[in-house]
């Protein structure tokens, strides 16, 4: 009986330590997203001109909090920098999208905030005083 018992109690363990690696293992979310601007913008410490980049979370496994911003081919990085967490804003919208701050006539807008299409929530980024 006690064998019996053993066994079974072996096997209820094993069950939860494969499900916890298979958890594990499921691919983290980068949130990689493809934005174009039509004017330059700005984000902290760089100006990125027209075009599109990339928008990626570069620590998606261990907090998400290090965003990097490449070109379109995602070979050059313009930006890699901590963000904070912020909740998206109950408009509806699901899409990839950035809000930006104000600037004067000649000064690239800067972004405030990136969230990932399809992510409840979005990062903020950390200006400088």
């Amino acid at each position: 009986m006690a064998t019996r018992h053993f066994w079974r109690t072996l096997g209820v363990v094993c069950g939860f330590v494969f499900a916890a690696a298979a958890v594990q293992a499921w691919p983290p979310v980068s949130g990689l997203t493809y934005l174009t601007f039509n004017r330059p913008v700005s984000l902290p410490g760089v100006t990125l001109g027209t075009g599109t980049y990339a928008f990626e979370i570069a620590n998606p496994d261990s907090g998400g909090d290090v965003v990097v911003v490449r070109d379109r081919e995602r070979r050059h990085v313009y930006y890699l920098g901590m963000t904070h967490n912020i909740d998206r804003l109950s408009d509806g919208r699901r899409d990839g999208a950035v809000t930006l701050g104000e600037a004067g006539a000649d000064q690239p807008v800067p972004i405030v905030a990136w969230f990932p299409a399809n992510a409840s929530h979005g990062r903020l980024f950390v200006y400088g005083r």
